[in-house]
């Protein structure tokens, strides 16, 4: 009896291995083709007492400002990419606090949320400096400490449509219509396709919006949310959104996109893409994937007070 029982517990041990090699097999092919939600890209926070809320001073005195970052977004898609983007500290007499300007975010490791794990990389940024005693005419100064984030950040949605050939048929695989979409993990979202057919094209007219709590600027001048440099961010650099490409399939269409730029007003903004129905003749109406391809540069700034108070003798 006990050579029987032998091999049954070697078999239920052998079964129950098995099971939890292919359960982390499901479990990870399940995260790897998982399609990220959410409107945020790079994301800045203060590290609680840095800087401190109140400072006593005498003499000068060490200021450190620490910045929680994180890439909650799916951008980029290869770990070996790096955020293109910076830092910047403001706000404040830099008479009287003497502290680094700027951080570049290519010296941080930044990998997307699904390269990390769903809740985004983590790090940190440190920026080092002192208040000058010295410096400081009065007994109290109250300080804003402003850290301004600017980077560039790209955006992809695809979503399946109906390539109709022959709108006048009603026995067909699918018709022409209108398809709204969920946010992309990042800070401007493809919000809805809409689809038209004429007589010899089709068209799909996408939608997109600042999803995000910042602003969207061509990515093209972010040198100018320097906020020490030469040049500063004007109108005209807020709200374009470059339109890199769209396709069916294998096929790219033709946008209306001027310059390949979609221009936001009160943070929506559209493109017409087009479709040339004779690249499709004869062929019976059927659906496809459209794919579409953002990039843009994005801006945002976090906001702490601090009171330093000088102890005269």
């Amino acid at each position: 009896m006990a050579d029987f029982i032998k091999p049954r517990i070697f078999f239920v041990m052998l079964l129950l291995f098995a099971v939890n090699i292919i359960s982390g097999c499901i479990k990870e092919e399940s995260f790897s083709d998982k399609e990220l939600k959410g409107t945020e890209g790079i994301t800045i926070d203060f590290i609680k007492d840095y800087p401190q809320e109140k400072y006593t001073i005498e003499k000068d005195v060490p200021v450190d400002i620490i910045l929680e970052i994180r890439n909650k977004g799916a951008y980029p898609e290869t770990e070996e990419q790096k955020i293109d983007g910076k830092v910047y500290i403001s706000g404040f007499d830099k008479s009287i606090i003497d502290i680094e300007k700027e951080k570049d975010l290519a010296d941080v490791l930044l990998p997307s949320a699904f390269v990390a794990y769903p809740e985004g990389s983590l790090d940190n940024i440190q920026f080092d400096g002192k208040i000058l005693s010295e410096k400081l005419r009065a007994e109290k100064y109250e300080a804003n400490i402003m850290a301004t984030l600017c980077y560039s950040y790209a955006t992809k949605a695809a979503a399946s449509v109906c390539v109709d050939t022959a709108p006048l048929e009603k026995n067909k695989v699918c018709s022409a219509e209108s398809k709204t979409l969920t946010s992309q993990g990042a800070p401007v979202a493809v919000t809805r396709i809409d689809e038209e057919v004429s007589s010899d094209k089709i068209h799909f007219k996408i939608s997109i919006s600042n999803a995000g709590n910042g602003d969207v600027i061509n990515r093209e001048v972010l040198e100018k949310c320097n906020p020490y440099g030469d040049k500063r961010l004007e109108r005209d650099d807020f709200d374009k959104v470059e339109l890199v490409k769209v396709t069916l399939g294998q096929q790219e269409l033709k946008c209306n996109a001027e310059n390949n730029k979609i221009r936001l007003f009160n943070g929506q903004g559209f493109a017409i893409c087009t479709l040339d129905k004779e690249d499709f003749k004869n062929i019976p109406t059927f659906t496809s994937p459209l794919n579409i391809e953002l990039k843009y540069g994005y801006k945002s700034t976090i906001l702490k007070q601090i009171n330093v108070l000088k102890v005269v003798i």
